[in-house]
């Protein structure tokens, strides 16, 4: 679970940092990145409970890799999809 987290705050952190870094599109406007990190740390509890109801920390025996990567591929999809 920590990892999981330290993950989903490392991808937001790159995202920041390839946004600013590389120019692929004009950029209006960027939020400065003390606020974008208090931005990541409010949405860390949806990201956990979405990862929780999903079943992803659930002690159920062990799934196919095929059938946990849709798992994970559909909780992070919610976990965005809440967000926005």
């Amino acid at each position: 679970m920590p990892v999981d987290l330290a993950m989903v705050i490392l991808s937001f952190l790159i995202a920041y940092w390839s946004r600013t870094y590389f120019k692929f599109a004009p950029v209006v406007y960027v939020e400065p990145l003390p606020s974008y990190i208090k931005f990541i740390i409010m949405t860390l509890p949806i990201w956990l409970t979405v990862f929780i109801f999903n079943g992803l920390y659930s002690s159920r025996e062990r799934t196919r890799r095929l059938e946990l990567f849709g798992n994970i591929f559909v909780a992070v999809s919610a976990s965005v999809a809440i967000i926005l």
